[in-house]
């Protein structure tokens, strides 16, 4: 075995976060480098590191260890954060308390609570593997890698559940050379507990290996013809190869592979003995339809069945847009939701086909006027994989957040609360991994943000945006979003303005002080959330920075910022609260907003104005559930909007900002907010040529 100290600059540094409720603890009187047990002086190894599970005799070189604070902003994570080092066993323990805010969550798995950070540098490609999965864990965890920790778009992977009714978490990622903040979070506001965290560093794929522990948890020591050395891999059924060269790879699609796991594709298919009958070329069920794909019944390859989804007598519904509008009226009722128990209300399933395997899958009823029940089941209707009541938004809606989904065919069943029945909205969102094998044809399943699905046809993989990475590919002088003008965000595959002068530079990089304000484009004009941004106007009795609409959904805290506006809709004259200011940009028309609190920990009130932050345009104290707000717009042209989040009277604490918008049947769905989750199209429509159309 070889050891990754020997052939990786590492150090891996915990950032004990102001929403951390606790610092992780750390042996006393270890040596202040503990992450390296070497004489830095000679670079020789000394006992060998638990942390890596590799021989420390081979390929030895020079390792920089970490001096002072490790080079870490003590900022990185938000006010308040401190440096201490992880201990060299790799095991952390912490603690959050519930009274704490958090200062970050996942963009796909949730962590509203308070959490810690653990700094990851790397200098060649590596796995890492990190669990929260043991008894002494009492802490509903959520861990996810981010390669800058308070920026959601650089989020890698994240991990929520290990399964049904265990919510500790287990993640596994790939790491290219760089820095990575592995976040150990609180899955709601409020959550509490202890945790111990093992993190362990495998060598990547296509690296030489001895036996599998040399390898990463999953993967395979094995040779790749015509080579004969041994190299770590993904199992022979998930590594993109037409293994057994019968014109089929891998699972879902390959006969021979009943799972992404298997070592083997090898199937005697279409007539031999033990082919499944999903692949053996016949209408085992006399519905017309023949094996995996076509046959819905199939939920691979090597399936055994081609009947459908179990008792369920209504059609099966194929989902083919992130957005399936329905309704459930005049469906029967055959399943029976495993999250409540008191179910006679009719429901619609849906198919759902995962051609290759996600980091992540969100599935949501939002905005369906009556109250759902979710559920995700396996292709025969006969497994419950996830199951939800009234996690989605507004409070009676159903949301269900999955990581690491594999290939396969999946039913979604949605159901009603009690007899409850009537119109829904079905939304589906998946996001491959970064380096991934992605499909660039299924739109509702995208590469995580900054990331592009690019590469020969049938080959494509997700990679960093011409605007997500770090090249100035258009030789302007600025390399991407958000200080290239011709960037709209991190996802935009093409740098090309004409800034300074041409036609169509946007007003903050047009080298001109468009609001007279002194300032002068982005990101001296703090009235500019990019370079891209159409308008410089500022709001100029904020004193704090003013932050960006970017995401449908943002976690923050008041608490620590000026209190510069008093809300309208109070019925004080004067207010104490601090709060703060989002520029909400509109590239084009929207139909209806809503913004709300939501899921923040205190009495809020929210205003939404011009992007002068006056006048007001609607204000709102506790429409929200409980003492959060709730406020709605219709018919807002394009520009740039003001959202006000502050307090009633002295409130402040942690809050959570949504935000959604309906764009105009047959108006443009050309904004990144669409794709960022923000807007969509009215239900009944999709975004078809940067057009909302049936």
């Amino acid at each position: 075995m070889r050891s990754l100290s020997s052939t990786i600059g590492l150090v891996l540094l915990v950032a004990a976060c102001s929403g951390g409720g606790g610092a992780p603890t750390i042996d006393a009187g270890q040596d202040a480098d503990p992450m390296f047990p070497f004489d830095a002086a000679t670079d020789a190894p000394t006992d060998a590191e638990p942390m890596f599970p590799f021989d420390a005799a081979i390929d030895a070189r020079p390792v920089d260890a970490p001096t002072g604070d490790g080079g870490l902003d003590p900022l990185a994570c938000g006010t308040g954060t401190a440096i201490i080092p992880l201990p060299a066993s790799g095991t952390a323990t912490g603690s959050a308390a519930a009274s704490t805010p958090g200062n970050v969550s996942s963009t796909t798995c949730n962590g509203r609570g308070a959490e810690t950070a653990y700094l990851v540098t790397v200098d060649h490609p590596v796995t890492l593997d990190a669990s929260t999965d043991v008894l002494a864990t009492t802490l509903d965890t959520v861990l996810y890698v981010r390669s800058a920790c308070q920026d959601p778009t650089s989020e890698l992977a994240c991990a929520d559940d290990v399964g049904a009714g265990n919510p500790r978490s287990h993640l596994t990622v790939a790491l290219q050379p760089g820095t990575y903040y592995l976040i150990v979070d609180g899955r709601n506001v409020g959550s509490a507990g202890d945790y111990t965290l093992t993190v362990r560093m495998y060598e990547g794929r296509g690296a030489p290996c001895t036996t599998v522990a040399d390898c990463a948890p999953g993967d395979t020591c094995r040779a790749i013809p015509p080579a004969t050395a041994l190299t770590c891999e993904a199992p022979v059924c998930a590594d993109g190869r037409d293994d057994d060269a019968d014109g089929r790879t891998d699972y879902p699609a390959d006969p021979g592979c009943a799972a992404p796991s298997d070592d083997s594709e090898v199937d005697a298919c279409p007539a031999g003995p033990g082919c499944p009958v999903c692949a053996d070329g016949l209408d085992n069920d006399g519905d017309g339809a023949i094996d995996y794909p076509a046959d819905t019944g199939c939920t691979a390859a090597s399936g055994g069945s081609e009947e459908r989804c179990g008792a369920e007598t209504d059609p099966l519904i194929p989902i083919t847009s992130g957005t399936t509008s329905g309704t459930t009226v005049g469906a029967t009722n055959q399943l029976m939701p495993s999250c409540v128990t008191n179910s006679t209300a009719p429901e619609r399933v849906h198919t759902l086909t995962v051609p290759l395997p996600l980091a992540s899958l969100v599935i949501d009823t939002n905005t369906s006027p009556f109250d759902t029940v979710v559920s995700l089941l396996d292709g025969g209707c006969a497994a419950t994989i996830a199951c939800d009541d009234d996690s989605g938004d507004p409070g009676n809606q159903s949301r269900i957040t999955r990581a690491n989904v594999a290939a396969g065919t999946y039913r979604i069943a949605v159901d009603g609360f009690a007899s409850t029945a009537g119109a829904y909205a079905l939304h589906v969102a998946g996001t491959y991994a970064f380096g991934a094998a992605c499909d660039p044809t299924i739109p509702y399943f995208s590469c995580p943000g900054g990331g592009t699905c690019a590469g020969p046809t049938g080959a494509e993989r997700c990679s960093l945006a011409a605007c997500g990475d770090t090249v100035d590919a258009d030789g302007d002088g600025w390399p991407g979003f958000p200080s290239d003008p011709g960037c709209t965000g991190t996802d935009d595959t093409d740098e090309t303005d004409a800034c300074p002068a041409g036609p169509g530079c946007p007003a903050c990089g047009n080298g001109g002080d468009d609001d007279g304000d002194g300032a002068i484009d982005y990101p001296a004009d703090t009235g500019c959330a990019a370079a891209s941004s159409p308008s410089e106007l500022t709001c100029a009795a904020e004193t704090d920075p003013l932050l960006a609409v970017t995401m449908a959904s943002t976690t923050s805290t008041t608490v620590g910022a000026a209190n510069n506006f008093t809300p309208t809709c109070t019925g004080a004259t004067t207010g104490t609260a601090p709060d703060r200011v989002y520029l909400l940009t509109l590239q084009v028309p929207v139909a209806s907003l809503t913004l709300d609190t939501t899921g923040s920990a205190f009495d809020t009130t929210l205003s939404l104005t011009a992007a002068a932050c006056a006048p007001v345009l609607g204000c709102d104290d506790d429409a929200g559930p409980g003492n959060t707000s709730l406020l709605t717009r219709t018919n807002l042209t394009a520009g740039t909007y003001a959202v006000i989040v502050d307090g009633f009277n002295a409130s402040a604490g942690a809050y959570t900002l949504n935000v959604r918008g309906t764009l105009a049947t047959g108006g443009s769905c050309a904004d990144p907010l669409v794709a960022a989750g923000v807007l969509a199209c009215p239900a009944g429509t999709t975004c078809q040529a940067g057009t909302c159309a049936p």
